[in-house]
């Protein structure tokens, strides 16, 4: 045997040697793949099939958007539910721990293994994003999330489906040359082919959705038909239309861009912290899990919050249904006053560090921040969801049932008590636990530099002097600005809640819109803060830049020096 052929078979990974597959074993593959592949298909076949039974159904005009109810008991319907659920569960968690596998471990990255993570990120997404609308939409029987969102759904759902399929009959023929023709197996399938094969498999899948549903006379097909009268005189709203956009295309154009890149740097900056925190062992501590919680806030607040906000305020107008109105107008107002009362907790805790450090170690325990975070998460929760799918917060408003099912609008309005309320909890209580806490820090601050002082004067140099002058004047500006970025974020915004029942619900659209993306830049101000004073943060996202993170031996690195510990 020649160098040469030497070589080329020792390159060949050992499982696609020719000398390693016996009759038996390369039987043992066609079998396997078989089986998968028509397994796979028939699935697919039999739900596309359904899918297409139920959206053939005769589309009649629906009266006030409601779908007729549900012949299944509730014992049915939940076994359902909690059917769906496990199987959605199982297939996010399945795919997601392959698609970290396949990019964590480098002896995992072959040309196979990127087929086959491509193929898990296609079911994750699948799973993640069309399973749970098409959970409620088999159990109830309804689509509670409006067209636009309906046409969305549909094609992705369409698109990942054939994602998958095609990849597994690519898939397949990798198999064939690895088993078949291994000599020439790495010479055809190389990292270029699989690009190109990927490429195709995403155009023809995204082409194949790009009509997902078919147009009539009647509308687009719905899966239910309601035959359901609604006495509501709807005539001054029109047909459930949203009012004409006065706006330029070109303003909405820059408004797009403004509000994109708002949320996109809100999302990437919280998520640097979010990474820094949990992956750095040394800023493992009681202050930073308070941070870690609320940059997660934050995140969430950017990533599932601020881009249906962003349509709304642009467009004047809610394309998603009234259900996931309340829902999303839930989580806005949830997680805002979670990261409002995170602000207080970090206070409470920078209160302790600088003013009583003696009692801060017994104090605040790993225990009590746990404890702490809960109760910043589950007091904000209880009062968003409560007031607002009770509609507490809209009762005695003269004209917002109408409103409200007639016009394809998100309404946003509080009556004069719970607008008085809003303004106390998420505002004047905080505001004045944190102005009366960082006046006391200051204080304190400002203590320690003149005492630090007036021992200089009786001690030659003293670095360690300086060095705590320094850094009690770092921490009194670092909670200025905090304290200076939340009023001017959040105040505005509240006191147009607090304000406007009194006014006759006369405040300008465009303004409150305007006023509560004032309120979200908040969760983009907090990373910049830490980002701009904090030393351990910059280090971190440099780490995180430049992939290092990737590397275990990081994890014990030395972000933090002993004289800024805190």
């Amino acid at each position: 045997m020649s160098r040469r052929q030497m070589s080329t078979k020792s390159r060949l990974p050992p499982s696609i040697r020719r000398e390693s597959f016996s009759h038996k074993e390369k039987k043992k593959w066609l079998q396997t793949f078989l089986s998968i592949r028509t397994c796979h298909i028939s699935c697919a076949i039999s739900l596309r099939g359904f899918g297409t039974s139920v959206r053939m159904q005769p589309c009649c005009e629906s009266v006030n958007g409601s779908c007729i109810k549900s012949s299944w008991s509730n014992s049915i319907r939940i076994s359902m539910y909690i059917f769906m659920v496990c199987i959605i569960l199982a297939t996010v968690f399945g795919n997601l721990m392959v698609i970290i596998s396949i990019s964590h471990f480098k002896q995992l990255h072959t040309p196979t293994n990127f087929l086959i993570l491509s193929m898990a990120t296609a079911d994750f997404l699948l799973g993640f994003l069309i399973m749970p609308c098409s959970m409620v939409r088999s159990v109830e029987h309804c689509w509670y999330f409006g067209d636009f969102l309906c046409k969305i759904h549909t094609s992705m759902d369409i698109m990942l489906s054939t994602a998958s399929i095609f990849h597994l009959s690519f898939i397949s023929i990798d198999r064939y040359y690895a088993v078949c023709d291994p000599l020439r197996y790495c010479c055809g399938l190389t990292r270029l082919g699989l690009g190109i094969f990927w490429k195709l498999m995403k155009i023809i899948s995204t082409y194949m959705s790009a009509y997902p549903t078919e147009k009539s006379d009647q509308g687009l097909v719905m899966l239910s038909v309601n035959t359901s009268t609604d006495l509501t005189d709807c005539s001054e709203f029109g047909n459930r239309s949203c009012p004409d956009s006065s706006r330029s295309p070109g303003v909405r154009g820059v408004l797009y861009l403004f509000m994109t890149a708002a949320f996109l740097l809100t999302i990437s900056g919280n998520l640097a912290i979010i990474v820094s925190i949990s992956y750095f062992k040394q800023l493992q501590s009681p202050t930073n899990f308070l941070i870690l919680s609320m940059a997660a806030t934050d995140f969430l607040l950017g990533f599932a919050i601020m881009p249906y906000s962003m349509v709304r305020s642009v467009e004047n107008c809610w394309y998603f249904g009234m259900t996931f109105c309340k829902v999303h107008y839930s989580f806005d107002l949830m997680l805002c006053l979670v990261s409002i009362f995170h602000l207080c907790s970090i206070a409470v805790d920078r209160f302790y560090a600088i003013c009583h450090p003696l009692h801060y170690a017994y104090l605040m325990t790993m225990n009590a921040i746990k404890q702490i975070i809960a109760v910043c998460w589950s007091a904000p929760a209880a009062f968003a969801f409560g007031i607002v799918f009770s509609e507490a917060y809209a009762s005695g408003i003269e004209g917002y049932e109408n409103l409200v099912k007639c016009s394809s609008l998100c309404p946003v309005v509080f009556n004069k008590v719970w607008g008085a309320v809003l303004f106390t909890v998420g505002l004047f209580a905080p505001a004045c636990i944190m102005i009366g806490i960082y006046v006391k820090i200051f204080v304190v601050s400002q203590k320690h530099i003149c005492e630090l002082s007036e021992t200089h004067k009786h001690t030659k140099s003293d670095m360690e002097n300086e060095l705590s002058k320094s850094k009690d004047r770092k921490a009194a500006k670092t909670l200025s600005v905090v304290m200076l970025g939340f009023l001017i974020c959040w105040f505005p915004c509240f006191f147009a809640i607090l304000i406007d029942p009194f006014l006759n619900f006369s405040t300008p659209v465009p303004l409150f819109d305007a006023l509560s993306w004032l309120g979200y830049l908040n969760s983009l101000c907090n990373p910049l803060i830490y980002g701009f004073f904090y030393p351990w943060f910059r280090k971190a996202f440099k780490y995180i830049v430049t992939g290092k993170i990737f590397n275990s031996h990081f994890r014990t690195a030395k972000l933090v020096s002993e004289d800024q510990s805190h």
